[in-house]
């Protein structure tokens, strides 16, 4: 069983790939099923009797900053009340919702004298949407060494899966619930020179990093 995340770094963007730029709130799914009533003068002990109707995949409403040149912000203004567009909502973890929607409103442009130019918008769902879990969690360990007599480094920066963690005594981060992908990391210490590249996730993995002094 899986922990709970938080909803930081949550990407909502077309299917295409077009990010939609600082944004501080994405609303959440709200699905609904109607119900039909069926009752008749025939209906036991005079208890209303319904049957489940169409399902409805709600509206999700979206705020952030107004940004005049970000291309998801923009796009979303070019399809305001035109065809239906593709979109995906993807969580910290990875997983996420796949969906079909029209841009039903775009809200900018309000100056307040104590605060940032806000951004807003709505999209409607239509159709099935379609969610892919996450169903295998990893954990990555990154031992730092030192390349001159390979000591081991304590208090090392490791930037990794939108995390910052410091090597302990042993020189070991360790990073857990990473999903399988392909990840850029960074590895820095006062005094050495950084060093950054990518690593592929696909097991329990073990990150050796030997740094040079500077």
């Amino acid at each position: 069983m899986t922990n709970p995340i938080a909803g930081f770094t949550t990407i909502f963007k077309y299917a295409a790939g077009t990010v939609i730029g600082k944004l501080t709130s994405i609303g959440g799914f709200k699905f609904k099923s109607e119900v039909i009533d069926i009752t008749s003068h025939q209906s036991s002990s005079g208890w209303r009797e319904f049957i489940a109707g169409l399902k409805d995949g709600g509206e999700i409403p979206l705020e952030g900053h107004f940004i005049q040149d970000d291309a998801g912000q923009l796009a979303l203004f070019g399809h305001l009340g035109g065809a239906v567009q593709s979109f995906v909502v993807v969580f910290p973890d990875l997983s996420q919702w796949a969906f079909d929607g029209i841009v039903t409103g775009v809200e900018c442009g309000k100056g307040d004298l104590k605060d940032q130019i806000p951004f807003a918008a709505t999209v409607k769902l239509t159709g099935i949407p379609v969610f892919t879990g996450v169903t295998t969690l990893r954990t990555v360990t990154f031992t730092v060494t030192a390349a001159a007599g390979g000591a081991d480094i304590e208090g090392a920066t490791v930037l990794f899966n939108n995390e910052t963690k410091l090597t302990d005594s042993s020189g070991e981060a360790v990073f857990t619930n990473v999903a399988d992908a392909t990840y850029y990391y960074a590895v820095g210490k006062t005094l050495y020179t950084p060093q950054s590249s990518t690593v592929v996730v696909n097991g329990t993995e073990a990150v050796a990093i030997s740094l040079v002094l500077a």
